[in-house]
């Protein structure tokens, strides 16, 4: 599951918190132009697996998925490391 922080409807990092409590296995990979360390941690905290700068090209975008993914397939949903990619047209 790829959410934004910043989203028109929902808040981001409460639609992680949400997500990952109906969903403890589900992969997340939270992106944002306004990626800063404390915006990663809370993402982080509030489930994520990975986190992604925005602009993003498909080849991190699709690694960032792979790895969320294959996190929540091994770990359950737990934190194993975090990605953070900056991405290049």
């Amino acid at each position: 599951m790829v959410v934004d922080i910043r989203m028109p409807v929902a808040e981001g990092l409460r639609t992680v918190l949400d997500l990952r409590q109906a969903f403890p296995g589900l992969g997340i990979v939270v992106c944002s132009f306004d990626l800063d360390p404390a915006t990663v941690r809370d993402a982080l905290v509030a489930g994520a697996n990975t986190c992604l700068a925005k602009p993003a090209s498909r080849q991190h975008l699709l690694a960032a998925l792979e790895g969320a993914c294959s996190e929540a397939r091994t770990a359950e949903g737990s934190i194993s490391h975090v990605a953070m990619v900056a991405g290049a047209g």
